[in-house]
């Protein structure tokens, strides 16, 4: 045997084991009315004045780039990632899509990297701080394979609920600030 023929086991476990840490499930998007949007609602509603309790119809990436703007930290390259029934629970901790009316998530380019925003505005009816505390327990911290967020945690906004997972603890604390306080 020569020394290639040797290698090319090696090679292809290294190969499949970096592949594994960097890769995350997608399909087809879809919102919970079978659109395919990761939002239902448009850009340029008008806002009431938003904060806890009172609902708020401007757009989930609207609000996102709201209170975003107000963290003054380093963030890796982040993308809009799709939401569909197949990765639902994998973003939010819970399986029930019926309570979103529209979903939003923010996560890096690279697969492994343990960050990860999710938004969730509920339905009329149902009950925001019920779910966030479902959502906080439900979500898995490893879901990257390779690395895992040591800050989990969710607040709410109004009819919007806001998820965090992060490596950096006052990254995360100043992301759940920067919403809990945006109007």
């Amino acid at each position: 045997m020569n020394l290639f023929t040797k290698l090319i086991p090696i090679l292809l476990a290294l190969m499949l084991t970096l592949s594994a840490c960097g890769t995350r499930e997608t399909a087809d998007s879809d919102t919970t009315d079978g659109t395919d949007a990761t939002t239902t609602a448009a850009d340029g509603n008008t806002a009431p004045d938003g904060g806890e309790g009172k609902d708020d119809t401007r757009s989930l990436k609207t609000i996102y780039d709201g209170f975003m703007a107000k963290v003054d930290a380093e963030f890796p390259s982040l993308v809009e990632t799709p939401v569909n029934r197949d990765n639902f629970e994998y973003y939010f901790g819970i399986s029930d899509r019926s309570i979103a009316e529209s979903t939003y998530v923010s996560e890096p380019m690279m697969g492994a990297i343990p960050f990860g925003i999710s938004m969730l505005r509920v339905k009329d009816g149902e009950d925001a701080a019920k779910i966030a505390a479902q959502m906080k327990s439900g979500v898995d911290p490893r879901r990257w394979v390779c690395v895992t967020a040591s800050y989990v945690e969710t607040v709410v906004n109004g009819n919007v609920i806001l998820l965090v997972l992060d490596d950096d603890s006052a990254r995360g604390a100043a992301i759940v600030e920067a919403f809990r306080n945006y109007q």
